[in-house]
């Protein structure tokens, strides 16, 4: 558990042999990662606190349509500015886990192996490949390990600061164009 949660991808024994369920746990946790501030992959801890807490205060606004609620971790009130930023990445990690499940399903992986690998380049958790039989990369085509190297390094530097290199890259060559 805390090889799949802190990222660190260490597997000292084979896991094909696991229980479906614990395998299906593992995955879940190396998809959160750690704690915000440190050098894990993943979504975040504290990002899923904000969410689940978000989803709480919305059923509880939709009970009492004209109830103020405001969203508190720890006792500290968080600004909406943040939980919509949470919102947003979270909405883009998962259209992104989506589409490289979807992508990465073109290389003849079944999509149980396309979604583990998909949250492995995300979350930097290699060992998510071996839960599910994926033990061979180099049988791979090469613009599977390409793509996988860029979702590596989209899940390293997280998905907001590529977007804005990107867009900037656009409109420099739409200005200059």
């Amino acid at each position: 558990v805390l090889s799949f949660i802190s990222t660190s991808g260490f597997a000292s024994t084979s896991m094909e042999s696991w229980p479906e369920f614990d395998k299906y746990v593992l995955f879940l946790l190396a998809f959160i990662g750690g704690c915000i501030g440190s050098s894990t992959g993943g979504l975040k801890v504290m990002r899923f606190m904000v969410l689940f807490k978000m989803t709480s205060r919305e059923l509880q606004r939709t009970l009492h349509p004209h109830m103020v609620v405001s969203l508190k971790i720890d006792g500290v009130p968080v600004d909406m500015k943040i939980v919509s930023r949470v919102l947003s990445y979270f909405f883009l990690v998962i259209i992104t886990f989506f589409a490289s499940m979807l992508i990465i399903s073109l290389a003849g992986v079944t999509p149980i192996q396309a979604m583990a690998m998909a949250v492995g380049c995300l979350s930097s958790v290699g060992s998510t490949m071996a839960l599910f039989g994926v033990t061979d990369v180099a049988s791979l085509p090469a613009w599977t390990k390409v793509y996988c190297g860029f979702l590596m390094i989209l899940g390293r530097i997280e998905i907001f600061p590529i977007l804005l290199v990107l867009q900037h890259s656009v409109s420099y060559v739409w200005r200059r164009w």
